[in-house]
């Protein structure tokens, strides 16, 4: 710092008029302050010789000026002629500079290459690992799929002048919708129909235990209202953010009478054919899971031959179109009304080829089935 200091104090003079002699001593003053930074830079350069090798090059180059500039000053000593040594010192100096960048970039390139290599290398381990993750989620996720269709089987039967039919397609390949039926001793049949809030895995492990609550449930009794009502404070310790929709029903084939009770969930609606009729069922009700005292209705209708009722989770109508569009109750309705002279089976068949045409993806798990009274 006092060698600087003085250099800047020397240079500062310079620039002040004075005799060709006086500026003539100055630069002898000049060549004593880099006699004296001759071992300061001795010093520097044993400090980084086990440090980079661009340091090592400046410092040997800052040396070799300070040597050059002091056999300048002593040529011109004994000579009395300037040899200009000090200008070849400031060259080399200068040229060791260069060569020290030369050398950073070298090294910050290799240093780069290296971590590139590095960098892939991590990289392909880590796809590996996702890829063996992914497969092995892949591989639970068909199992649970599997697991899931025994727990919900397709319903395609007949039973007395009821015929039955079903679909059912998880957004994933486990879903969060579930239905089911149960034969009482006399003859007549419960339906249920669920939709829990959300879909995959956690919505699937909700609708298992739907599915346990359904079999101990439905065998007690025949009311869609009660059905409904004792589910719910089974399944309410459970639900937490996954609230639950559903629909109860109850088809009484020898006073041809069916019964329905709804919690949240879209309404079935009610076909005749020969009468060419079609309306939604009336009924909304609270959602499942949500509270413990709820008030679940029950409605009534009067079965007819030629009747025909379409159950259905809002997955069909919120399938959206690549512009967003939602598929929606009208399309729905269209479908259904065209749909009237076809068998259960093949209705549904014609509404699942619709909404695959429409939709771009499915947003949600979609599930309806048919009844048909003859």
């Amino acid at each position: 710092m006092i060698t600087f200091f003085l250099d800047t104090v020397l240079a500062f003079v310079q620039l002040f008029p004075m005799d060709p002699d006086s500026r003539f001593y100055l630069v002898y003053i000049w060549y004593v302050l880099l006699a004296i930074k001759v071992p300061i830079l001795i010093q520097l350069l044993v400090r980084n010789y086990k440090k980079t090798s661009e340091a090592i090059v400046v410092s040997l180059g800052a040396l070799v000026a300070t040597f050059f500039g002091i056999a300048d000053v002593i040529t011109d000593v004994m000579t009395g002629k300037n040899a200009y040594l000090t200008q070849y010192g400031i060259l080399t100096f200068l040229f060791t500079g260069v060569l020290a960048i030369a050398l950073q970039s070298a090294r910050t390139r290799r240093e780069l290459r290296n971590l590139n290599e590095s960098l892939e290398m991590l990289v392909t381990l880590r796809t590996q690992e996702l890829h063996k993750q992914y497969k092995l989620l892949h591989d639970d996720l068909v199992m649970a799929a599997g697991l899931q269709s025994k727990l919900i089987p397709p319903m395609e039967f007949n039973h007395k002048t009821l015929s039955v039919a079903s679909v059912f397609m998880p957004m994933e390949k486990i879903g969060g919708d579930y239905f089911d039926y149960y034969i009482h001793e006399d003859g007549s049949i419960s339906f249920l129909l669920c939709d829990v809030l959300g879909h995959g895995i956690a919505a699937a492990l909700i609708a298992s235990m739907l599915k346990v609550n359904f079999l101990e449930i439905a065998p007690k009794g025949k009311d869609p209202a009660k059905f409904l009502s004792e589910l719910n404070l089974k399944m309410l310790p459970v639900v937490e953010k996954n609230y639950i929709t559903a629909v109860a029903s109850h088809f009484d084939l020898e006073r041809s009478v069916m019964k329905y009770s709804v919690m949240g969930h879209p309404s079935p609606y009610s076909m005749n054919v020969v009468s060419n009729s079609l309306a939604p069922l009336g009924g909304r009700g609270p959602i499942m899971g949500w509270k413990k005292d709820v008030l679940v209705e029950s409605f009534s209708r009067e079965l007819k031959s030629g009747d025909r009722f379409f159950f259905y989770t809002d997955g069909i109508t919120e399938s959206q179109s690549k512009n967003r569009e939602l598929y929606g109750e009208l399309r729905l309705r269209e479908q259904l009304s065209a749909g009237l002279i076809l068998s259960p089976f093949e209705l549904n068949e014609k509404i699942k080829k619709d909404i695959r045409n429409f939709a771009f993806r499915l947003s949600d798990d979609v599930t309806y089935f048919t009844i048909d009274i003859k």
